[in-house]
């Protein structure tokens, strides 16, 4: 309703500022990208980071909560929602991380400290500082701290430590003062923090081309019906009940929409050697044991666009092949989605 001016900024921050809205809110952005990307287990992939699930393009009601809040409460939404995703799978359960987040500690500890930072020495004499919790607080961060830095251990749990890590301390330095809990932050902390985040964002471009191509195949498998039985069983090939039975599929579908999506699909194709180009020095980094990438996942989801690609790709040249024989195929690049009719 705020985005389309239907009510004032100042209506909508009431709203998020009432009782537990904003936590209401946040639980359920995060409750909802899972339910429709992680349901297939395949979390690594498909839930990369917090900030991937806010820019997702079914979160836009929640992005509005950041337009409308400032200050600490924006503060405080962004802290939920990396409390919300780091907490959704049991990853933390032996993670220093699982005790910061209890009663909210980390973000209290944080805000207690920032306003300390610019508060005159009379307010300070008038605040309540829990000495032991602050200390308690910056020995977590700071075993995320060399957890992040640990180049030593690449197995699969360690990655996902370092993953976690990474959304705290990325929360920190974009939110807080460099200095605040007496952190290092150092320019080449810094730049570790960003490799892993330009990770994170390409995996959310592929996640897109992926999310599509899942959605389109359902349409290209209906023009070839007997495909799950016969495409790839080489002995029933030439079987002639089953080019009868693609045959008629075929000259029932609708030319104009199978041509439409061949379009669509080489847009997408050639978006998809876009972002691998606009990516390249971040991919060439793969062979390379570098700890800050998340080079499975890359790896997993290129192999599921390439395979993806293949697959429709072989069975259009077989629709195309049998029920339009004066359509021909043009072969742009490594690509065959585009028809020309001769």
């Amino acid at each position: 309703m705020y985005n389309q001016n239907m009510t004032t900024k100042k209506a909508v921050k009431m709203f998020y500022q009432k009782r537990n809205t904003m936590e209401i809110a946040a639980l359920s952005m995060i409750k909802n990208y899972d339910f429709e990307f992680s349901i297939d287990g395949d979390w690594q992939i498909r839930f990369p980071c917090n900030k991937g699930v806010l820019r997702y393009w079914k979160s836009s009601p929640y992005r509005t909560v950041l337009k409308v809040l400032d200050g600490r409460d924006q503060r405080y939404f962004k802290y939920l929602c990396l409390k919300y995703f780091l907490t959704m799978k049991h990853f933390l359960l032996d993670c220093p991380t699982k005790s910061m987040f209890k009663d909210d500690m980390l973000f209290e500890v944080l805000e207690e400290s920032n306003k300390i930072k610019s508060s005159s020495p009379d307010d300070l004499k008038k605040m309540k500082y829990n000495v032991d919790r602050y200390l308690q607080i910056r020995a977590y961060v700071y075993k995320l701290l060399n957890i992040f830095q640990d180049n030593l251990k690449t197995g699969v749990h360690n990655q996902e430590q370092r993953r976690r890590a990474h959304g705290v301390l990325e929360f920190i330095e974009e939110n807080y003062d460099e200095d605040i809990l007496d952190l290092p932050m150092t320019v080449i902390l810094k730049e570790q923090l960003l490799s892993m985040t330009d990770h994170f964002v390409l995996l959310e471009h592929l996640n897109n081309i992926l999310h599509y191509l899942s959605h389109t195949m359902p349409e290209v498998t209906k023009w070839c019906p007997a495909h799950q039985t016969y495409i790839f069983n080489l002995e029933n090939k030439d079987n002639e009940d089953w080019e009868a039975l693609l045959l008629k599929a075929w000259e029932d579908h609708d030319r104009s929409k199978v041509e439409k999506t061949c379009e669509e699909l080489q847009m997408v194709h050639e978006y998809y050697q876009l972002i691998l180009s606009k990516n390249k020095d971040l991919l060439s980094n793969l062979s390379s044991k570098n700890q800050w990438k998340m080079i499975k996942s890359v790896e997993i989801i290129q192999h599921k666009i390439d395979h993806m690609i293949s697959d429709m790709e072989y069975k259009i040249n077989q629709f195309l092949s049998h029920s339009y024989p004066t359509l021909k195929t043009s072969r742009f690049t490594t690509f065959k989605f585009r028809q020309t009719v001769l």
